[in-house]
Order: C-alpha cells, then structure tokens, then sequence
C-alpha cells in the first residue's frame, strides 16, 4: 500500500516588506502559490504533479483502481523584462559612467514634475530672499534709492515665498513618504547630499535638477524623475 499524503496545508510565513526590500525582491517578483482541489497540496506554477502510472495491464489484472495520469506539462512563463519604475531605459544611461552622478539611478517618482518644480521653487524662493535681504541693507544705508523696479523686486519674495510652500507640501518621498523639501529636525539618513554650506534640502534640489535622480534624506532611497 503507498503510504498516505499528508493533508495539512503549509502555513504560510508572514514576511516584512522592509526584509524584501534589503535584498531586492519586489512583491510581483514572488511566484504566486495556488491550492489543487484533488491533493490539497500548494504548488507554483513552474511545478507540476507527477505521479508514476502504472501499467493498464497490471491494474486491470489486480482489480485496483487506475493511477492517474501524468498532468500536463504547463507551458514556461516568459520571462517579463524589468519594469520601468526599478530600472532606468538604456538610453537614459548609455555612455555613462555607473559609479558618477550623471548616472540616473533608483526607482521611477510616480510624480516627477512635483518634485521638480518644488526643487525648482526651493532655489529661487532663497536667492530671492537673499537678494532682498542685500537691497534692503544698501536700501538702509543710503547706497541706493528705492524706485519702481526695486519695488516690484521685493513683490516677488511673497510670491516665490508662497509657491514654494505649495509645491513643497506636494513633494514627497515614495518609499517613506516623508516632504523632501520642508525643513524637519528628524535625523537625516547617512548618504544625504550636501554641498557646501546650503544644506540638505537646497543640496536635494541641486541634485534632482542637475542629474535628476536624488537620494531622500529621510530613507536614503534613490528616486529618480527621468525614464
């Protein structure tokens, strides 16, 4: 007598994103598990279930009932080419050097024009604010005269003021959410870009505009805003 199959389902084990992530596994590279219906046995679609037949003849001659036959062979999955959001095109990156700044990395931002226009508004609202701060001291000191077009330099400090917290508010990180370009006291992640003395959030913008790709302060993920 064959020896009984076990009937117990696998339990499966819960496992976190976050250990997936550390060694590159994205949810829809796992293969998806299904339950047969005769064996009750959990299997991937690359498996089959086989099991040995036996002669007709020698089942006919001990009156045992038929094995079952072999089930068919699936046909082999084709291999999908790797999505878009992980990996850059190859012509965004031909010709360039993969360990240098120009070379875009990380996974596709689901909104690149909010993150480039909040960088955007992130460098003109500080050099306008500079500048104001510069005319208004010669102002003070009588080294210039205050005229029309002095004026209207300092409506547009308001203007780049509020720009820059509107599109600040909308940029965010994808994997951890946070708002790239609003100041925050939370700890900053080791691989923060910094370039001399502007900070991480006017170094972020730098970044994201000159190679457009950036690495989140927060989680250090590499994100990029191009294909």
């Amino acid at each position: 007598m064959p020896p009984e199959e076990s009937n117990e389902i696998p339990e499966a084990i819960p496992m976190p994103r976050e250990t997936l992530r550390k060694v590159r596994v994205e949810l829809q590279d796992l293969p998806k598990a299904r339950l047969t219906s005769e064996t009750k046995q959990v299997i991937f679609p690359e498996e089959e279930l086989e099991e040995e037949p036996e002669q007709e003849e020698q089942g006919e001659s001990s009156g045992s009932r038929p094995a079952p036959r072999r089930a068919p062979r699936p046909e082999p999955i084709a291999k999908q080419p790797a999505s878009i959001n992980r990996k850059a095109l190859e012509s965004t990156n031909r010709g360039k050097n993969p360990n240098s700044r120009t070379f875009v990395r990380g996974i596709l931002h689901p909104a690149p024009f909010k993150i480039l226009s909040a960088a955007f508004f992130v460098i003109v609202f500080r050099l306008v604010f500079v500048a104001s701060l510069v005319f208004g001291a010669l102002i003070l000191f009588e080294k210039i005269e205050v005229d029309g077009l002095m004026l209207a330099w300092f409506g547009l400090l308001p203007l780049a003021g509020f720009l820059h917290l509107i599109t600040a508010q909308q940029a965010r990180c994808r994997v951890c959410g946070q708002k790239e370009f609003i100041p925050s006291r939370a700890n900053k992640h080791r691989n923060t870009h910094r370039f001399l003395f502007t900070g991480p959030i006017v170094s972020t913008a730098l970044h994201v505009l000159l190679f457009k790709w950036f690495r989140c302060m927060f989680c250090g993920t590499a994100v990029r805003t191009k294909k």
